[in-house]
């Protein structure tokens, strides 16, 4: 899969270049991992965003860098393709259980995370201020599973500080698994349980359009 990109060079605010190129995924993957990320000014909603900055004298200057994902019709429209897997980020708001069924109404399920690159890569694109159910749950207490299938025990856990907590203020629990809204753009988005019953937007995962 092409990342078709652009590349912003900047003085303070003042915009002094601007460049197009094309890489393949995986070069990609290895220039993003390890490298601070920042949104620029909602330019690049859905799309990997890196920028470092530097100073010549007292002026800062930065550099952005914006890669722009094509699927190259391994994914239907809307969805981003990584690894071979397509996602769909729905920013629309949903319950747990009505987020899992609207995922499988789609051929594909809520996602799930079997890698810190498929996490971070996930955390790139998605909105800073929201959180996103996962197809994490808690079926009984201090037993999570995936929706998949996936044996829980034999993937990577990154829950936030603190968590899961199973806040005993929520009536209902909290019971399913999402990934944390952040505050900061330079740290993964890691996980939180929260009660099921409240309204969230999710992400969908499932298999290439081939497949």
């Amino acid at each position: 899969m092409l990342c078709h990109g652009k590349l912003y060079v900047l003085q303070g605010n003042k915009l002094i270049s601007k460049f197009k190129f094309s890489l393949d995924e995986t070069t990609v993957i290895q220039k993003v991992r390890n490298v601070k990320k920042k949104t620029f000014k909602n330019e690049c909603i859905w799309h990997i965003i890196i920028i470092n900055s530097f100073y010549i004298g007292k002026q800062v200057w930065y550099v952005i860098v914006c890669f722009v994902l094509l699927n190259t019709g391994l994914c239907s429209d809307g969805w981003v393709s990584y690894m071979n897997t397509c996602y769909l980020i729905v920013n629309v708001y949903g319950t747990w259980e009505l987020s899992k069924s609207l995922c499988q109404d789609h051929g594909a399920h809520l996602m799930v995370v079997n890698s810190e690159e498929e996490l971070d890569f996930l955390s790139s694109i998605v909105k800073l201020s929201e959180s996103y159910w996962i197809g994490l749950v808690e079926k009984k207490e201090g037993q999570w599973s995936w929706v998949d299938g996936t044996d829980y025990s034999t993937t990577e856990h990154h829950w936030d500080v603190g968590q899961p907590d199973d806040w005993d203020v929520r009536v209902n629990g909290e019971d399913c698994g999402q990934l944390h809204a952040r505050i900061t753009v330079d740290r993964r988005r890691l996980w939180n349980d929260a009660d099921c019953t409240l309204s969230f937007p999710y992400i969908c995962e499932g298999k290439p359009k081939s497949h």
